[in-house]
């Protein structure tokens, strides 16, 4: 039920829309009634995804984690844990393919590669995060 201020908004748009109710009607919706809109993700319930992943890619043996096992692990709908993680934190996840078995003679690439990363992550923290999580 409208109020008598809206009431009167109404009938002050009545007389610019040519008198006509039906157009004064649909401004009077448009300016004055607009609708709730859709809720805020709360800021806490970003961290708690946040931290969800964090602990939950630490415990699985290959360092990721899925949408499913935070949405059960936190009681929270998927759809909100993966806007959350696309669209807030830009974690885009990536299919990570196995590859063929390094062989003994590769020690020198492997220690270059090793010190190469640790360099750029003396640099870039985020680094790690960056590969398992593309940033698009």
């Amino acid at each position: 039920m409208p109020t008598l201020q809206e009431k009167a908004l109404l009938v002050k748009s009545f007389y610019p829309n040519q008198q006509n109710f039906v157009a004064a009607v649909k401004e009077f919706r448009r300016m004055i009634r607009r609708g709730r809109g859709r809720k805020q993700i709360r800021s806490s319930s970003v961290e708690d995804v946040a931290t969800a992943v964090v602990q939950a890619s630490s415990q699985s043996p290959h360092g990721s984690v899925s949408v499913p096992v935070v949405s059960r692990v936190l009681d929270m709908p998927y759809s909100n844990v993966r806007k959350i993680l696309r669209r807030i934190l830009n974690f885009y996840p990536c299919k990570i393919k196995p590859v063929h078995l390094l062989q003994d003679g590769d020690s020198e690439v492997r220690t270059t590669f090793a010190l190469e990363f640790l360099a750029r992550m003396v640099v870039d923290v985020t680094l790690p995060w960056d590969i398992l999580w593309l940033h698009m």
